[in-house]
Parts: C-alpha cells; sequence; structure tokens
C-alpha cells in the first residue's frame, strides 16, 4: 500500500491492484481509509507540471452535495508528495460494463438504467461529464450511478482541447468531440444515446476499430437499425440522441420524460393502434436524423470549398500582384490601379470574378475545368486594350 496526502486527508492506494482496466483519464486502484473504509483510488494521467492550478475544483463541487444517481466524491486534489493528482470514491460493486458484456438488457431494463444515468447527469446539471462510458457507470449500493463526473473539464482545464484527443473513449464519443469543439450537455446526450444501443444490442452502435473509422462513422454513418423487437418509443428516442449536429438533440429533461413514459408503459399493454404511431414516430426519427446528417454534410463540404475558394483568391492575386510588379519595374512610367496597370495608351486589366469556381461566384466558362479532378476551378481573366 501507498499513502497519499490530499486536502481531506491520507489515503491508502494498492498500485498492484487495479479495480477494472485503465480509461482515457486514469486508472483506479484498490484503497482503504480508516474513516470510510474500502475506497476506489483513481489517479489521473496528468502532473501538476501540466496543471494551471493547485487544487481540483471537483473536490468542493461535488463533496458537498447530497447525490442519488452520482458517485460521491470523498477527496480529489495533488499528492503533497509525488505531485500526482487523485481522486477518491466509495468502491462501487461493479461497473456496467460487465452488465453489457454478460448479455443484453430487455427494454425496460435498459430504459431503467439509461434512466438512471440520466438522473444522474441532471443533479450535477451544471457540469459535463465529456467521458461518459459503460465503464463510468457503476452499480453502488442497489443504484446505477455515474463516477468520474468533472474529471474532463479539470483535465481541459489543466493543459488543453486538443490534447483531450488521446483521453477520447471514441466509442461514445460525440461527433464534436472528434471535431475539438468544446462539449455541451448534447455531447453527454449523444454518449448516453451509444451507451442505451449498447445496452440494448450488446455493443456501441459503430464499430470502429481505428480512430479515423470511429470519427467517420460518428460523424457521417447511421447507426444500425435496433432490433424490431426494441420498443418503437425507445427506438425514436436513441436516434434522435444520436443526431450529429448537437443542436437537434433532445435536452436531458425530454430524455429523462420519454424514458419515465417508456418504463410506465412497460407496466400495462397499450393499444395496437398507439403501438403503430410509436412505429411510424420511430421510422420518421430515423428519416429526420438521416436528413440532418446530410445536411450537416452538405455544409461542411461547403465551408470546404469556401476555404479552397479564398485560398485561389490569395494565390491568384499574388501571381498578379507579381505581373504587375513586374511591369512596373521594367516601366517605371506605367501607373498602377488595383486590379490595372497602364502605360501610355494601353492597360492591361485583371478580374477575379471567376475565381474559386464555387457556385457563389461567377461560373467558370463551360469545359474549363472537364479534365480536372478538383471539385471547383479557379481562373482570372485579362484584358488587354490600346486606345
Amino acid at each position: 500500500m501507498e499513502k497519499i496526502v490530499l486536502p481531506r486527508g491520507e489515503w491508502l492506494y494498492d498500485p498492484s491492484s487495479p479495480l477494472g482496466r485503465p480509461g482515457g483519464f486514469g486508472a483506479v486502484f484498490e484503497g482503504v481509509s480508516t474513516s470510510y473504509g474500502q475506497v476506489a483510488v483513481k489517479r489521473l494521467h496528468i502532473t501538476s507540471n501540466d496543471a494551471a492550478h493547485r487544487e481540483m475544483r471537483i473536490a468542493t463541487d461535488l463533496a458537498s452535495r447530497t447525490l442519488t444517481h452520482v458517485i460521491p466524491v470523498l477527496d480529489a486534489g495533488e499528492d503533497a508528495d509525488t505531485g500526482q493528482y487523485f481522486v477518491v470514491m466509495p468502491r462501487a460493486e461493479r461497473s456496467l460494463q460487465s452488465d453489457i458484456q454478460a448479455g443484453r438488457f430487455s427494454d425496460v431494463e435498459a430504459a431503467r438504467v439509461t434512466l438512471n444515468i440520466a438522473d444522474g447527469l441532471l443533479e450535477v446539471n451544471d457540469l459535463v461529464h465529456r467521458d461518459l462510458k459503460p465503464p463510468n457507470i457503476l452499480l453502488h449500493e442497489g443504484a446505477w450511478k455515474v463516477a468520474d463526473f468533472g474529471i474532463a473539464r479539470f483535465v481541459e482545464d489543466a493543459t488543453s482541447l486538443r490534447t483531450l484527443k488521446d483521453c477520447l473513449s471514441p466509442p461514445y464519443a460525440a461527433p464534436e468531440q472528434f471535431q475539438f469543439i468544446h462539449a455541451t450537455s448534447a455531447t453527454d446526450v449523444y454518449a448516453l444515446g451509444c451507451i442505451g444501443y449498447a445496452l440494448l444490442t450488446g455493443r456501441p452502435p459503430f464499430p470502429g476499430p481505428t480512430n479515423p473509422d470511429y470519427f467517420d462513422q460518428h460523424l457521417h454513418a447511421d447507426p444500425p437499425a435496433l432490433p424490431n423487437a426494441v420498443a418503437p418509443r425507445l427506438q425514436t428516442l436513441l436516434s434522435m440522441m444520436l443526431r450529429k449536429p448537437p443542436s437537434s438533440r433532445p435536452s436531458l429533461s425530454r430524455v429523462k420524460a420519454i424514458l419515465s413514459e417508456v418504463v410506465q408503459s412497460a407496466s400495462g399493454a397499450g393499444s395496437n393502434s398507439v403501438g403503430i404511431l410509436a412505429q411510424v414516430g420511430s421510422d420518421i426519427a430515423r428519416q429526420q436524423a438521416r436528413i440532418e446528417q446530410q445536411l450537416q454534410q452538405a455544409q461542411s463540404e461547403e465551408a470546404t470549398r469556401d476555404q479552397l475558394a479564398d485560398t485561389g483568391r490569395k494565390i491568384l492575386r499574388d501571381i498578379l500582384e507579381r505581373l504587375f510588379n513586374r511591369v512596373l519595374n521594367e516601366a517605371p512610367n506605367a501607373r498602377r490601379d488595383r486590379l490595372a496597370v497602364t502605360l501610355g495608351r494601353g492597360r492591361l486589366e485583371a478580374s477575379l470574378a471567376g475565381v474559386g469556381g464555387h457556385r457563389r461566384q461567377s461560373a467558370a466558362p463551360a469545359g474549363l475545368c472537364r479534365e480536372s479532378k478538383w471539385d471547383g476551378c479557379g481562373y482570372f481573366r485579362t484584358t488587354a486594350k490600346y486606345s
């Protein structure tokens, strides 16, 4: 056992006795305390050299709260001797990951577990988890609770957003996380949708297996259809939660309300008409998600074309600058006027109207780009006049 000294006291942990596999932000080990008995001690993958401040805010954020569906934080901060950062939590019975590996959940069981997680996210709705996944959902005192809340926020504060790319859990990461966009509650909603999918199928929606594969799948691919036996209302909800644009996902409150309805409706048989309407709603939700995904991809492609057009304009302007400067060097009595140069009765003019080949620019002459493999084509027109 090794002793660590944190802001709230002394703790012992055994670095040779891990509890589960290491995660993106750290590894958890068996620990003990004279006050709390057996505990779990998480050693983070950062040191004081990486940190922008001396103590983790999650210690004061969470330790003083009464929480039902979030694993409480007993202590957190920098060890006085080693400079490493630790989080101390109560010892849980097992993680949700082990139950998923043991077999699929029924609709009602999956809805109840997902509802417990949503309750945990809502209990601390001023925080964003950023690394929600089955290994971070723990069974403690008979209830499923969210663990490691706030650690991703601390790591982001202590280092930088781009360093988080090595701490993502790709099977459960939202599209915006692969794009290094700051996470919001919608990010947790997406991850929760991935967890719900895993509960019902035994695996997350996208298989990877490499990080580039996950990047492409989360940003562009449709999740495989859930089994027909899954309640249509649950299918619809998960489809909405897995939408690519964060703004189009339901809020956590809406997720909780729908999950509550699914759990309550399971206690009594609904009419056939209600089942048909729910199935239709599920089909529409999938179609809407596909349309939004196509729209987002089109917007991304348009932004890329805009960047290419801007680059093309800069390159062509540079060409013209060098051309006009050459004329002025050879003929000092020539006069420069923006995109034109005049020498005596002669005038050379240039137009950039068609630069970029983008649909918002003037169209290139027919056939100009026929042999090109570029998405757009840039050109400029020069006119020589003599009067």
